[in-house]
């Protein structure tokens, strides 16, 4: 597969590797671009077909978000329920159309989400679980509980739940909350904490390219 027959704006690398294939969508933060976390790539198991999508709304040139986003006075952000409501149901149909175009079985397909990204893959999870696997969440927070009320809405899903301890954005305690709301769902959860801000570091990246591949190796078994 060299191109991908999808029109929405994105940056994709197909898989290198003669092997087992996955898919991962990515999923950028607030104020960034799909060229953010494709930026990983080059660190990621070659067996995956990469996409990395734009969010819809546009907040300057360059810059983009899934929903809007309030601040306090210390920075740290604010996620309203019916904004973070909106703009999950609009990457419902995103989301579904890329996982069909990336043509990879539904259990060797995953999201990757960062920050409020982290926000709409968690959900998202829940919404499609006939299109995806599972899903690594960095930096994020709980997505809503009107999102996913069932209480067995992730059961059978598996979630890596990353966080930097000195997160000034989105500090620990929302990784935590993350945690609890996806457990509460049924999803089997990973969980790690690292000494970082509101960012990927190397440690992060290592721990989710480990936890990506043995997804990939376990679908494939």
């Amino acid at each position: 597969m060299k191109h991908l027959a999808f029109a929405y704006p994105h940056r994709y690398r197909p898989a290198r590797a003669q092997a087992l294939h996955g898919a991962l969508i990515l999923l950028h933060g607030y104020g960034s671009n799909e060229d953010d976390l494709f930026s990983l790539t080059p660190f990621l198991d070659e067996r995956f077909h990469v996409l990395s999508l734009r969010a819809p709304l546009a907040l300057m040139p360059g810059a983009y978000a899934w929903f809007p986003l309030a601040f306090t006075a210390r920075g740290e952000a604010v996620v309203n329920a019916e904004d973070a409501l909106q703009g999950v149901n609009h990457a419902v149909n995103l989301v579904r159309e890329a996982a069909q175009a990336l043509a990879q079985p539904a259990q060797r397909t995953f999201l990757l989400g960062f920050s409020q990204g982290a926000v709409m893959a968690a959900a998202l999870l829940a919404l499609l679980p006939q299109h995806v696997a599972g899903a690594v969440l960095m930096s994020g927070t709980a997505p809503p509980e009107s999102l996913a009320p069932q209480p067995d809405a992730l059961r059978g899903k598996s979630t890596l739940v990353t966080h930097g301890l000195y997160d000034e954005i989105l500090p620990v305690h929302h990784g935590r909350a993350l945690v609890a709301w996806l457990r509460r769902r049924g999803a089997n959860v990973a969980h790690a904490e690292y000494p970082a801000a509101h960012t990927i570091d190397e440690a992060m990246l290592e721990d989710l390219d480990r936890w990506l591949g043995a997804r990939l190796d376990l679908a494939g078994n």
